[in-house]
């Protein structure tokens, strides 16, 4: 990856979002675990750790929230963002990976103010095989059967099939079977 130094981010003088998933032109692919706070996520986190060991072979940013974002690399291709359970928790991560994003570190947090710091530069270490086994047990996409665009129905955008508006706004594929993977998140 190409990390921005501190005087682009100052000259920027916003936020830098990093882009996870595959790399184009690359066999190379970035994953990032996001722990988020309101999710209950730093629960999550140990309880993760808790089982499988410490995750300190991985970069660690803390977010403006307080949260933990854990930076891998990417093990199956073609994998989207999603939903992943915790153990029997009934918690949650997100798995940021194809169609998604993260905030880079030395960017402020919009509500709290506060800067996402690197918390531990241990670089993107291989995916651990727990996470690639949960990552190949998630379910399926789901059907997309139509968009809701909060316009009254006859105005015309209701009558385009999914096969051409999914293409034409998120660049995913629709299969034959009418299954489309949303472009942040095939878990809703």
């Amino acid at each position: 990856t190409c990390e921005p130094s501190r005087e682009e981010l100052d000259a920027h003088r916003g936020n830098v979002g990093f882009k996870t998933g595959e790399v184009i032109g690359d066999n190379a692919s970035v994953w990032v675990l996001d722990f988020d706070v309101k999710a209950s996520g730093l629960d999550a986190f140990d309880a993760l750790e808790a089982r499988y060991g410490r995750l300190d072979g991985f970069r660690r940013v803390r977010t403006g929230s307080g949260g933990l974002h854990v930076y891998l690399n990417g093990a199956v291709r073609g994998t989207r963002s999603c939903r992943l359970p915790v153990l029997d928790t009934g918690l949650e991560v997100e798995l940021k990976a194809n169609g998604s994003q993260v905030v880079w570190p030395g960017s402020t947090h919009p509500d709290s103010g506060l800067a996402y710091e690197i918390e531990r530069d241990g670089g993107s270490g291989d995916c651990p095989d727990w996470l690639v086994q949960l990552v190949k047990r998630r379910p399926g996409p789901a059907y997309v059967g139509h968009i809701e665009t909060g316009l009254p129905r006859g105005c015309g955008i209701h009558s385009i099939p999914p096969a051409v508006y999914i293409p034409a706004l998120t660049g995913a594929t629709v299969s034959a079977g009418h299954k489309a993977l949303c472009p942040l998140h095939d878990d809703h």
